[in-house]
């Protein structure tokens, strides 16, 4: 794990949006395209709008979440709406988007046409942008819930899989570990002293996010202002 310190968010905002447009314009040259995949939460949602105006070829690039609540698209509480408010705008409007809520009513469904998407994700990944609660849980990979656990197996290789939050709503969709794990670039963006101290003890109580302080393909490089 590496950890930079800003003085403010909006200095973090800066250099993390400028990263990752480096690396997703690298991944477009090399390979004539890019797959993103982004957190939710209020976090991220500046960070999402100076990426959203930045000259990226984003028609070829591919965005998904690593998580989203089993909600109505239109709920407040979605993160796919986020994304559509935040940084699926201007010139990011052109990016091609993959949600994890398809078939809100039959999960099975869902989760077979999310398998579909999301199990093209596993040949690689070229930036994943992860959020952390004071739980010491990323993507919506809890600690204590069976669901995530199995999820955060290495031998687990599904792309993504059910699991359960203890605050509503509690069902949750998520990227696996394994998915994860693909990526040539991962970022933890945090603010404030309390997840900086979760982050601190996350190894030794085992918490859900140190399984990705250091992962085959990269190093965790965690983005943190008070």
């Amino acid at each position: 794990m590496i950890l930079t310190e800003y003085d403010n968010q909006q200095g973090l905002e800066d250099t993390l949006a400028k990263m990752i447009a480096n690396r997703l314009k690298k991944a477009i040259d090399s390979k004539h395209r890019a797959v993103l995949l982004v957190s939710g939460g209020k976090t991220p949602t500046g960070l999402y709008k100076r990426l959203a105006n930045m000259d990226i070829a984003w028609e070829k690039v591919v965005i998904g979440l690593v998580d989203d609540r089993m909600v109505e698209p239109h709920s407040a509480q979605s993160n796919a709406l986020l994304l559509q408010q935040t940084l699926l705008t201007h010139k990011a409007a052109a990016a091609l988007f993959h949600p994890l809520v398809i078939s809100l009513h039959n999960e099975q469904k869902n989760l077979s046409k999310v398998l579909d998407l999301y199990g093209n994700f596993l040949t690689g990944v070229d930036v994943c942008l992860l959020g952390m609660g004071t739980d010491g849980h990323t993507a919506s990979l809890f600690p204590g819930d069976e669901a995530s656990k199995e999820a955060l197996k290495k031998e687990n290789k599904l792309a993504v899989a059910y699991t359960n939050a203890d605050v509503e709503p509690t069902r949750r969709i998520s990227c696996s570990r394994n998915l994860i794990e693909k990526s040539d670039h991962l970022f933890l963006m945090i603010v404030g002293e309390e997840k900086r101290n979760v982050l601190e003890t996350a190894q030794e109580k085992g918490l859900p996010i140190a399984k990705f302080f250091h992962t085959p393909k990269t190093r965790l490089n965690v983005f943190y202002a008070n």
